[in-house]
């Protein structure tokens, strides 16, 4: 999994623990509205009710005072009319009790308007009543004052049903709001907990694999190319693993032959250093026996008169040295030789050739020597 991908799977993760608990906030929210509507709706009511009950009281006195003056009474005789007949129109509850009391309300409340109308009709010129008073009386205490009291005895009851309504749909909302309150301290945990349990996958997921890939760095550093740089997963620093060992894995071969040429090129010096010092004793011997030569030549000259069957022993020791002087040279030109395949081989012999060419100089410098010194013993 690449690492912007691991990124982009977190950021989509606490996105989408986001979006629920900005779901369940809202869904939260919206009952609790619904819920204050409804405990808005039962305080309206419960002011509508009262408001009622004071306009039917006021329509009940309007009654009596037509009744004590014998004169029409100017009261509202249509139920639909009255603030309490479009109260009973508009509403519908679905609470059956509350549907009982508002309909015997609204037959109570027809009947009082009934009355009221029957009293208006006491007045019409068609009408053959003697006693107003009387008949108005009656009227009132038959359809108007006994409706009138069991009006007021359901709004009383409709008012307490109201409350109630009222004080569960505030319960109701409060409980709405704590459960808000609580989902949303427990979304925004839940939130918090897959934050830092994303920070931490994604700090673990980057430096896990850095600490190896430094780790393989390190041994490189030291020059350990055996063993190639461990990184598991499938991100970019995987990727650069794998880079890495697909470079090792072709620098090795090379580095193999670098390791045998060299090991080729010590054997050839160690061979080159040998023959090097086989010449050194070579001409050391040449040399001391020139100079043992050299004092059997004086010896000779001081002496030939004397000794002169020692000349055949001269010319045998001088025979003797001409043969070790003739093998010097050989073995300095086997060095010579040694020297220059040393030379193709590696350009870095160079000082080593030179030397044993000084070498080989001094050789031959000490058999010239040598040869002169037996050219004038023979002499």
């Amino acid at each position: 999994m690449k690492l912007w991908q691991k990124i982009g799977a977190g950021f989509l993760l606490i996105v989408v623990v986001n979006l629920a608990n900005f779901g369940v906030t809202l869904y939260l929210d919206q009952e609790q509205e619904a819920l204050q509507k409804h405990v808005d709706e039962a305080v309206a009511n419960q002011i509508s009710l009262k408001q009622m009950m004071a306009d039917l009281i006021r329509w009940k006195v309007n009654v009596l005072v037509a009744i004590m003056n014998e004169r029409p009474p100017k009261v509202e005789v249509d139920p639909t009319k009255c603030r309490l007949g479009r109260f009973l129109k508009s509403v519908s509850p679905e609470d059956p009790e509350v549907a009982g009391v508002l309909d015997k309300l609204r037959a109570a409340h027809d009947k009082m308007h009934l009355g009221a109308k029957k009293m208006l009709a006491l007045f019409a010129p068609e009408s053959d009543v003697d006693d107003v008073f009387d008949a108005m009386t009656e009227i009132y205490n038959r359809d108007i004052n006994k409706t009138s009291k069991d009006v007021f005895k359901l709004l009383g009851r409709l008012e307490k049903l109201y409350d109630e309504r009222a004080d569960k749909a505030l319960e109701a909302a409060k409980l709405a709001s704590s459960q808000t309150k609580t989902a949303t301290i427990i979304s925004n945990i839940i939130a918090l907990v897959v934050a830092i349990g994303f920070g931490l996958w994604i700090a673990r997921s980057i430096s896990l694999p850095v600490w190896s890939l430094k780790e393989g760095i390190r041994r490189l550093s030291k020059g350990d190319f055996t063993e190639d740089v461990k990184v598991q997963g499938r991100d970019e620093i995987a990727e650069v693993a794998e880079e890495i060992n697909a470079m090792l894995k072709q620098l090795r071969p090379l580095l193999k032959k670098i390791a045998d040429g060299a090991r080729i090129i010590e054997d050839e010096v160690n061979v080159v250093v040998n023959y090097s010092e086989s010449a050194a004793s070579g001409g050391e011997t040449a040399a001391k026996r020139a100079e043992d030569m050299l004092t059997i030549s004086e010896t000779i000259v001081q002496s030939v008169e004397e000794e002169g069957q020692s000349i055949s022993e001269i010319s045998s020791a001088i025979q003797e040295i001409s043969q070790s002087t003739t093998q010097a040279n050989e073995i300095a030109h086997t060095a010579v030789e040694k020297a220059q395949v040393a030379g193709e081989t590696i350009n870095r012999l160079g000082k080593v050739s030179e030397d044993i060419q000084d070498i080989i100089k001094l050789i031959g410098d000490i058999a010239e020597q040598t040869n002169l010194l037996a050219l004038n013993a023979t002499i």
